[in-house]
Protein backbone atom coordinates (compact mmCIF):
# COMPACT_ATOMS: atom_id res chain seq x y z
CA UNK A 1 0.00 0.00 0.00
CA UNK A 2 2.94 2.65 0.96
CA UNK A 3 4.65 2.48 -2.39
CA UNK A 4 1.17 2.18 -4.65
CA UNK A 5 -0.51 5.31 -2.44
CA UNK A 6 1.66 6.69 -0.16
CA UNK A 7 4.42 7.02 -1.92
CA UNK A 8 3.69 5.14 -5.87
CA UNK A 9 6.89 3.63 -7.39
CA UNK A 10 6.16 5.00 -10.62
CA UNK A 11 7.97 5.90 -14.22
CA UNK A 12 8.40 9.71 -14.46
CA UNK A 13 11.06 10.31 -15.97
CA UNK A 14 13.32 9.45 -19.40
CA UNK A 15 15.70 7.36 -17.85
CA UNK A 16 13.09 5.16 -16.28
CA UNK A 17 11.15 4.88 -19.90
CA UNK A 18 14.93 4.19 -21.10
CA UNK A 19 15.57 1.41 -18.96
CA UNK A 20 12.92 -0.80 -20.01
CA UNK A 21 14.85 -1.71 -23.09
CA UNK A 22 18.48 -2.08 -21.84
CA UNK A 23 20.59 -4.76 -21.71
CA UNK A 24 23.36 -6.37 -20.18
CA UNK A 25 25.48 -9.54 -19.74
CA UNK A 26 25.15 -11.74 -16.12
CA UNK A 27 28.70 -10.56 -15.37
CA UNK A 28 30.54 -7.38 -14.82
CA UNK A 29 31.20 -5.69 -18.43
CA UNK A 30 34.80 -3.76 -18.81
CA UNK A 31 34.34 -0.06 -20.00
CA UNK A 32 30.47 0.32 -19.79
CA UNK A 33 28.89 2.82 -17.65
CA UNK A 34 28.01 0.87 -15.23
CA UNK A 35 30.31 -2.18 -14.94
CA UNK A 36 29.13 -3.84 -11.87
CA UNK A 37 25.04 -3.16 -11.83
CA UNK A 38 24.28 -6.80 -12.74
CA UNK A 39 21.13 -6.88 -10.62
CA UNK A 40 19.51 -3.27 -11.37
CA UNK A 41 20.13 -3.15 -15.13
CA UNK A 42 18.72 -6.55 -15.36
CA UNK A 43 16.24 -6.79 -12.58
CA UNK A 44 14.55 -3.60 -13.92
CA UNK A 45 13.42 -4.89 -17.78
CA UNK A 46 12.55 -8.48 -16.00
CA UNK A 47 10.09 -6.83 -13.64
CA UNK A 48 8.61 -4.64 -15.96
CA UNK A 49 7.96 -7.79 -18.28
CA UNK A 50 6.57 -10.01 -15.15
CA UNK A 51 4.22 -7.16 -14.92
CA UNK A 52 3.00 -7.37 -18.18
CA UNK A 53 2.74 -11.12 -18.03
CA UNK A 54 1.27 -11.61 -13.63
CA UNK A 55 -0.26 -8.25 -13.55
CA UNK A 56 -1.24 -6.82 -16.69
CA UNK A 57 -3.88 -9.30 -17.38
CA UNK A 58 -5.92 -8.85 -13.93
CA UNK A 59 -7.17 -5.74 -15.80
CA UNK A 60 -4.21 -3.27 -14.48
CA UNK A 61 -2.49 -0.57 -17.38
CA UNK A 62 1.48 -0.98 -17.75
CA UNK A 63 2.28 1.99 -15.28
CA UNK A 64 0.15 0.55 -12.29
CA UNK A 65 1.56 -3.14 -13.27
CA UNK A 66 5.18 -2.18 -13.10
CA UNK A 67 4.24 -0.39 -9.89
CA UNK A 68 2.67 -3.05 -8.20
CA UNK A 69 5.26 -5.44 -8.98
CA UNK A 70 7.66 -3.06 -8.10
CA UNK A 71 6.03 -2.24 -4.76
CA UNK A 72 5.70 -6.64 -4.19
CA UNK A 73 9.86 -6.62 -5.13
CA UNK A 74 10.06 -3.75 -2.22
CA UNK A 75 8.31 -5.13 0.47
CA UNK A 76 9.82 -8.55 -0.16
CA UNK A 77 13.45 -7.35 0.30
CA UNK A 78 12.03 -5.39 3.68
CA UNK A 79 10.25 -8.31 4.60
CA UNK A 80 13.54 -10.40 4.01
CA UNK A 81 15.46 -7.75 6.05
CA UNK A 82 13.48 -6.98 8.92
CA UNK A 83 13.47 -11.06 8.96
CA UNK A 84 17.17 -11.65 9.50
CA UNK A 85 16.82 -8.44 12.06
CA UNK A 86 14.94 -10.32 14.09
CA UNK A 87 16.25 -13.20 14.15
CA UNK A 88 20.14 -11.50 14.98
CA UNK A 89 17.70 -9.70 18.38
CA UNK A 90 16.18 -13.11 18.86
CA UNK A 91 18.32 -16.19 18.16
CA UNK A 92 21.87 -14.88 18.40
CA UNK A 93 21.78 -12.34 20.99
CA UNK A 94 18.98 -13.81 23.02
CA UNK A 95 16.71 -11.08 23.46
CA UNK A 96 13.63 -13.00 23.47
CA UNK A 97 10.86 -12.71 21.69
CA UNK A 98 8.63 -9.65 22.70
CA UNK A 99 11.47 -7.63 22.57
CA UNK A 100 12.79 -8.81 19.66
CA UNK A 101 9.71 -7.51 17.94
CA UNK A 102 9.70 -3.89 19.85
CA UNK A 103 12.97 -3.41 18.81
CA UNK A 104 12.28 -4.62 15.09
CA UNK A 105 8.90 -2.64 15.03
CA UNK A 106 11.03 0.86 16.28
CA UNK A 107 13.10 0.08 12.93
CA UNK A 108 10.26 0.02 10.80
CA UNK A 109 8.49 2.56 12.20
CA UNK A 110 11.85 4.88 11.85
CA UNK A 111 12.15 3.81 7.83
CA UNK A 112 8.50 4.75 7.36
CA UNK A 113 7.66 7.90 9.90
CA UNK A 114 10.15 9.91 10.44
CA UNK A 115 10.33 12.71 7.86
CA UNK A 116 12.75 14.94 6.88
CA UNK A 117 12.37 18.11 4.73
CA UNK A 118 15.31 19.05 2.34
CA UNK A 119 15.23 21.49 -0.62
CA UNK A 120 11.55 20.58 -2.60
CA UNK A 121 11.53 17.50 -1.09
CA UNK A 122 8.61 17.72 1.93
CA UNK A 123 8.56 14.35 3.43
CA UNK A 124 11.75 12.78 2.82
CA UNK A 125 12.18 9.21 5.00
CA UNK A 126 14.69 5.97 4.87
CA UNK A 127 13.39 4.39 1.80
CA UNK A 128 12.84 7.50 -0.48
CA UNK A 129 13.57 7.81 -3.69
CA UNK A 130 13.13 10.24 -6.97
CA UNK A 131 11.96 7.87 -9.31
CA UNK A 132 11.58 4.57 -9.54
CA UNK A 133 14.72 3.65 -11.48
CA UNK A 134 16.33 4.59 -8.38
CA UNK A 135 14.57 2.08 -6.15
CA UNK A 136 16.49 -0.60 -8.60
CA UNK A 137 19.70 1.40 -8.33
CA UNK A 138 19.93 2.16 -4.37
CA UNK A 139 17.04 0.96 -3.06
CA UNK A 140 17.41 -2.89 -4.02
CA UNK A 141 20.66 -3.24 -3.38
CA UNK A 142 20.85 -1.99 0.17
CA UNK A 143 18.40 -3.71 1.44
CA UNK A 144 19.54 -7.18 -0.43
CA UNK A 145 23.52 -6.42 1.36
CA UNK A 146 21.99 -5.22 4.37
CA UNK A 147 19.79 -8.37 4.79
CA UNK A 148 23.07 -10.90 3.57
CA UNK A 149 25.31 -8.78 6.16
CA UNK A 150 22.86 -9.83 8.85
CA UNK A 151 22.42 -13.05 7.56
CA UNK A 152 26.37 -13.73 7.58
CA UNK A 153 26.73 -11.97 10.91
CA UNK A 154 24.32 -14.64 12.18
CA UNK A 155 26.00 -17.62 10.59
CA UNK A 156 29.80 -16.62 9.82
CA UNK A 157 30.55 -19.56 11.63
CA UNK A 158 28.45 -22.20 9.50
CA UNK A 159 29.99 -21.63 6.06
CA UNK A 160 32.57 -24.67 6.45
CA UNK A 161 32.63 -26.19 3.51
CA UNK A 162 31.55 -29.43 5.08
CA UNK A 163 28.73 -27.75 6.51
CA UNK A 164 27.88 -26.00 3.21
CA UNK A 165 28.14 -29.60 1.67
CA UNK A 166 25.52 -31.14 4.51
CA UNK A 167 23.47 -28.44 3.76
CA UNK A 168 23.01 -29.64 0.12
CA UNK A 169 23.86 -28.36 -3.08
CA UNK A 170 20.79 -25.97 -3.71
CA UNK A 171 20.90 -24.22 0.05
CA UNK A 172 25.33 -23.53 -0.74
CA UNK A 173 24.26 -22.51 -4.16
CA UNK A 174 21.35 -20.07 -3.15
CA UNK A 175 23.57 -18.38 -0.55
CA UNK A 176 26.65 -17.42 -3.11
CA UNK A 177 24.28 -16.58 -5.65
CA UNK A 178 22.87 -14.32 -3.56
CA UNK A 179 26.34 -12.84 -2.55
CA UNK A 180 26.95 -12.78 -6.60
CA UNK A 181 24.04 -10.96 -6.99
CA UNK A 182 24.43 -8.70 -4.09
CA UNK A 183 28.04 -7.73 -4.86
CA UNK A 184 27.29 -6.95 -8.28
CA UNK A 185 24.28 -4.22 -7.42
CA UNK A 186 26.13 -0.92 -5.97
CA UNK A 187 29.14 0.14 -5.21
CA UNK A 188 27.30 2.04 -2.89
CA UNK A 189 25.73 -0.52 -1.13
CA UNK A 190 28.01 -3.97 -1.88
CA UNK A 191 30.55 -2.39 0.96
CA UNK A 192 28.25 -3.48 3.78
CA UNK A 193 28.42 -6.88 2.83
CA UNK A 194 32.17 -5.91 2.19
CA UNK A 195 33.06 -4.87 5.72
CA UNK A 196 30.56 -7.73 7.04
CA UNK A 197 32.75 -10.22 5.13
CA UNK A 198 35.99 -9.06 6.39
CA UNK A 199 35.32 -8.56 10.29
CA UNK A 200 34.40 -11.79 10.52
CA UNK A 201 36.77 -13.13 8.67
CA UNK A 202 38.89 -11.75 11.17
CA UNK A 203 36.85 -13.14 14.21
CA UNK A 204 37.41 -16.20 12.22
CA UNK A 205 41.52 -15.84 12.32
CA UNK A 206 41.62 -15.02 15.74
CA UNK A 207 39.55 -17.78 16.71
CA UNK A 208 41.64 -20.16 14.77
CA UNK A 209 44.67 -18.69 16.15
CA UNK A 210 46.02 -16.96 13.27
CA UNK A 211 45.81 -20.57 11.62
CA UNK A 212 45.20 -19.41 7.65
CA UNK A 213 44.25 -22.60 6.42
CA UNK A 214 41.27 -23.36 9.00
CA UNK A 215 40.29 -19.79 8.23
CA UNK A 216 39.94 -20.17 4.49
CA UNK A 217 38.16 -23.93 5.33
CA UNK A 218 35.46 -22.44 7.53
CA UNK A 219 34.93 -19.20 5.82
CA UNK A 220 34.57 -19.98 2.10
CA UNK A 221 31.62 -17.26 1.65
CA UNK A 222 33.28 -14.60 3.15
CA UNK A 223 36.56 -15.38 0.97
CA UNK A 224 33.83 -15.49 -2.01
CA UNK A 225 32.15 -12.35 -0.97
CA UNK A 226 35.56 -10.29 -0.70
CA UNK A 227 37.30 -11.79 -3.98
CA UNK A 228 34.05 -10.73 -6.22
CA UNK A 229 33.87 -6.98 -4.13
CA UNK A 230 37.77 -6.75 -5.33
CA UNK A 231 36.72 -7.49 -8.72
CA UNK A 232 33.53 -5.52 -8.65
CA UNK A 233 36.15 -2.21 -7.78
CA UNK A 234 38.60 -3.41 -10.04
CA UNK A 235 35.66 -2.88 -13.23
CA UNK A 236 33.58 -0.10 -11.25
CA UNK A 237 37.27 2.34 -11.50
CA UNK A 238 37.41 1.56 -14.79
CA UNK A 239 33.98 1.93 -15.67
CA UNK A 240 32.16 4.77 -17.64
CA UNK A 241 31.13 6.43 -14.47
CA UNK A 242 34.60 6.85 -12.86
CA UNK A 243 35.58 8.54 -15.64
CA UNK A 244 33.16 10.83 -15.60
CA UNK A 245 33.36 11.41 -11.80
CA UNK A 246 36.69 12.06 -12.54
CA UNK A 247 36.06 14.88 -14.84
CA UNK A 248 33.88 16.30 -13.18
CA UNK A 249 30.36 15.04 -15.18
CA UNK A 250 29.22 12.53 -13.10
CA UNK A 251 25.24 11.70 -13.84
CA UNK A 252 23.90 10.52 -10.16
CA UNK A 253 21.88 8.13 -12.45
Amino acid sequence: YFFLVSHPTVIISGDDWGNLTSTRALYPQWGIANPIKVMPELGYPLFAKLSTALIMPLGFGFLESFSIITAIFITILLSLFLHQLFQLFNVNLSAGFLRSSIFVVFFYASIFFIFLKEGNHENLYMLWEVNITCFYHYIAPALINSALSIFVIRNYRNFDVNILKRNGVWYSSSIFFASYIAVFSSMFANIILAITCGVTLLFSLINNKLSITKTIKESTLQIFTLTAWVVAVIYEANGGRAASLGSGSLDIY
